[in-house]
C-alpha cells in the first residue's frame, strides 16, 4: 500500500506528460487544432491542482503511518503490519522513501502553492490586479487554489491543506493514546473554527456559514469521543 500510493502521484504525472506530448504531436502534424497552449497549459494546472488537492491527505497518512510502531518485548513493530520490525533491516528501505516522500509531497505541494500565489499576488484580482490580461491568465490557471476565497485571505486553501494534514497524518504520530489524539484533534478544530468565525475567508457569505457549520459538527463529535474515552477509562480504573 506504501509503495502503491508513493507510486501514484509520479505515475499519474507521467502518463498527464505522455498526453501532452501526444497533443503536441497533433497540433504539430493536423492541419486543424482546436485548441492552444494557453488552453493546454489551464487544462493542465487545473488538473494537477485538483490531483494535489485529492491526493494529498491520503499519502501524508500513508507516509505517517510508517513511523508507527508500537513496542512488543524490547522491539518495535509496525502497526499497521505486525510482520515488518521497525527501525531495522528492510524497514529503513521504506523509511528513507518515506522520508523522501515527506519533502517531495508533504512540504512540497503546499510550498509550491504558496510560491505561486506569491509570485503572481499581484494579478490575483480583477479589482487590484496591475495587468489584466495577466490576470486573466493567473486566474484560469490558479483560480481553483485562490478565487473561492477573499482577496486579504486568497492562501487560505493552504491553511485548510495544514489543517486537514494535522487531523490524518498528525494524529497517527501523537501515539497510541486516544484522548491525546482526540484532544488534539479538538484544539485543532477550535482553533480553525475561531479562525474562519473571524477572518470569514470565502467571498460568498453562505460558504462562511456552511464551514462554521461544519467545524462545530467535527468539534462536537471529537468533544463526544473524548468524552466517551474518558468515561471508558475511568470505568476500567
Amino acid at each position: 500500500k506504501f509503495v502503491f500510493h508513493m507510486l501514484l502521484f509520479p505515475v499519474i504525472l507521467l502518463l498527464i506528460g505522455a498526453v501532452i506530448w501526444l497533443i503536441h504531436l497533433r497540433k504539430k502534424y493536423c492541419c486543424r487544432a482546436r485548441f492552444t497552449e494557453e488552453s493546454i497549459k489551464t487544462r493542465l494546472f487545473t488538473f494537477v491542482t485538483l490531483l494535489a488537492f485529492g491526493l494529498y491527505t491520503g499519502i501524508s497518512t500513508r507516509i505517517f503511518r510508517l513511523f508507527k510502531c508500537r513496542k512488543v518485548q524490547d522491539k518495535y513493530f509496525l502497526t499497521s503490519d505486525y510482520s515488518m520490525e521497525c527501525y531495522v533491516g528492510e524497514w529503513w528501505n521504506y523509511g528513507g522513501v518515506a522520508v523522501l516522500c515527506m519533502f517531495v509531497y508533504v512540504l512540497g505541494i503546499p510550498l509550491v502553492q504558496f510560491v505561486l500565489l506569491c509570485r503572481n499576488r499581484h494579478h490575483l484580482h480583477e479589482e487590484s490586479a496591475l495587468d489584466h490580461q495577466s490576470h486573466r491568465l493567473v486566474k484560469k490557471q490558479f483560480g481553483s487554489i485562490y478565487a473561492n476565497y477573499t482577496e486579504e485571505c486568497y492562501y487560505f486553501d493552504l491553511v485548510d491543506l495544514f489543517r486537514r494534514f494535522i487531523l490524518t497524518g498528525g494524529l497517527i504520530l501523537v501515539g497510541e493514546d486516544s484522548i491525546v489524539q482526540s484532544l488534539l484533534g479538538i484544539l485543532t478544530c477550535t482553533l480553525w473554527l475561531v479562525v474562519v468565525s473571524i477572518k470569514f475567508p470565502y467571498k460568498a457569505y453562505w460558504d462562511n456559514v456552511l464551514s462554521i457549520t461544519l467545524s462545530l459538527g467535527l468539534l462536537l463529535s471529537l468533544v463526544c469521543g473524548f468524552g466517551l474515552e474518558m468515561y471508558r477509562s475511568r470505568r476500567l480504573l
